[in-house]
Parts: C-alpha cells; sequence; structure tokens
C-alpha cells in the first residue's frame, strides 16, 4: 500500500541531510512510501499565507528527467503538498528553486523570483457550512 505522510525523527534526519536542508522548526518532511520502501520526500514548510516547497526528492534523484514512474510519485508528492497547504488554509503553493521543469508542467507562474500556484488549481477547497 502506497502512502504520504509526515515524518519524524532519525528518516526526517536522513532525508533532509541527502537533500543538504537543515532542520529548522516548522519544517515538514512528507515521506511516499510502498510498504518500507521510500519513493519519495517533499520538505515543506508553512509560512503564513503560503506553504513553500523546499524539495520534492524522487528515489535518491533530484532535478532529474523523470520516467513515467518518477513522474507519478513527483505528481502524487506535489498534490499531497496541496492537501497539506489546504487542511491549513493556504492559499498558495511556493517554489523557489529546483525541480524547475516540473513545476512549470504543473502550472506554476515564475512571478518575484519564485514558482507560485494557488492551491485549489491542485485540490477543491470546501467551504464550511
Amino acid at each position: 500500500m502506497i502512502t504520504i505522510l509526515p515524518c519524524e525523527g532519525a528518516e526526517k534526519e536522513e532525508i533532509l541531510r541527502s537533500l543538504e536542508i537543515k532542520e529548522k522548526e516548522g519544517l515538514e518532511v512528507l515521506q511516499m512510501k510502498d510498504s518500507s520502501c521510500r519513493l519519495g520526500a517533499a520538505v515543506v514548510e508553512e509560512d503564513g499565507t503560503q506553504l513553500n516547497i523546499y524539495a520534492i526528492q524522487i528515489g535518491k534523484e533530484r532535478d532529474a528527467c523523470l520516467d513515467p514512474q518518477q513522474r507519478f510519485i513527483a505528481d502524487s508528492l506535489l498534490r499531497a503538498c496541496a492537501s497539506f497547504a489546504a487542511n491549513r488554509s493556504l492559499p498558495r503553493l511556493v517554489a523557489t528553486e529546483g525541480e524547475t521543469p516540473f513545476f512549470m508542467e504543473e502550472g506554476f507562474q515564475w512571478e518575484e523570483n519564485k514558482y507560485s500556484l494557488p492551491t485549489d488549481r491542485i485540490v477543491k477547497i470546501c467551504k464550511d457550512s
């Protein structure tokens, strides 16, 4: 069964170290697994009105040309990021570096030195009645 869940402890530290990202308060790592096999991860941080995406890692690769399976993993992680943002009422996803072709293919727009996309372009945000 494939899952995408926040990870903690040694797993989180290992992913951050492999991506050369320093641990800081508020940083979350969403890890995609098939049983015990890690397929990929996304490093994100809530920042007021947006969710910053610092990295999307597929297996041990980053910024690589994606084959169909890797594309599925990257797309699934991006959807998990959008869901994470929607659950926190964050209207925008923002990425400042890396994965440029992938973000552009997903509809992100380059504005003010960052890639940006409204969260509701990926997930529907339901209003409380």
